[in-house]
C-alpha cells in the first residue's frame, strides 16, 4: 500500500499536476478581517500564498494560488485589530471557494464555505443548485 501511495504522490509531481486555489470571502461582521490562505507544508516552513483584509460587508476574492499537491491548504481568517483573538483556520480543496466570515464566540470569528464554480452571478448565500 506504501509503495502505491509514493507511486501516486511522484506521479503528480511529475507530472505536473498543480492544484490552484481560489477564494471568495465575504466578510458578515463589523469588523475588518484579516485572512491568509497559506499552504501547511509537511516537514518544513509553512507558505503563505497569498493575504489581505476585508472590510465588513464586502467581498474581496484571493487568488487563484498554485500549491504543491501533497501539502493542505488552509484559509485563516481573524479581527484585524485584535490582539486576544485566535486565527479561525479551515482546509480549504483546489478549486473554487466561497467562505463566509460570521461573528462567532467572543472575539473569535466563524467561517463557513460553500464550493461552486467560479463566478456564477449568484449572490453570496444563496444556492443555485449548481455546486
Amino acid at each position: 500500500m506504501k509503495r502505491v501511495l509514493a507511486a501516486a504522490a511522484t506521479g503528480l509531481l511529475l507530472g505536473g499536476c498543480v492544484p490552484t486555489f481560489e477564494v471568495e470571502v465575504f466578510n458578515d461582521t463589523n469588523v475588518d478581517v484579516s485572512v491568509a490562505i497559506e499552504q501547511r507544508v509537511f516537514l518544513g516552513e509553512d507558505s503563505r500564498l497569498a493575504s489581505g483584509s476585508v472590510r465588513p460587508g464586502e467581498t474581496r476574492s484571493f487568488g487563484p494560488v498554485s500549491a504543491r499537491p501533497i501539502d493542505a491548504v488552509q484559509l485563516h481568517a481573524r479581527p484585524t485589530r485584535s490582539s486576544f483573538a485566535i486565527d479561525n483556520t479551515i482546509r480549504i480543496e483546489p478549486g473554487y471557494t466561497y467562505a463566509f466570515i460570521e461573528e462567532g464566540y467572543a472575539e473569535e470569528l466563524a467561517i463557513r464555505t460553500e464550493r461552486r464554480r467560479p463566478r456564477d452571478g449568484t449572490p453570496p448565500g444563496e444556492d443555485d443548485g449548481q455546486n
